[in-house]
C-alpha cells in the first residue's frame, strides 16, 4: 500500500501538483511511506506528522500541520 501511495504521489509530483509535501500517518506507516519515496520526492517533503487523523473532520485537519517556521521556510499550505 505505501508504494502504491508513494507511486501516486510521484506521478503528481511530476506533473507540477504539488512543490511541497507533509506526510501525515501513524509513525509505523510513515516509516513504510517514507521508504518507498523516490529520492525527488523524499526532497519535496518538508515535514512529518505522525498522528492517526483519519476520523478528524476535514476542517479540523490544518490546526495538526507544523506551523510555517517548524518546517521549511516560506511553507504554504495549499486549501
Amino acid at each position: 500500500f505505501a508504494r502504491r501511495i508513494a507511486r501516486e504521489l510521484s506521478v503528481a509530483y511530476r506533473a507540477n501538483s504539488f512543490d511541497e509535501l507533509v506526510l501525515v500517518d501513524i509513525t509505523a506507516f510513515l516509516g513504510l511511506l517514507r521508504a518507498a519515496l523516490t529520492k525527488p520526492l523524499k526532497s519535496a517533503v518538508v515535514a512529518e506528522v505522525a498522528k492517526d487523523l483519519v476520523h478528524q473532520p476535514r476542517t479540523a485537519l490544518r490546526s495538526h500541520l507544523p506551523a510555517r517556521s517548524a518546517a521549511r521556510p516560506g511553507l504554504r499550505l495549499r486549501s
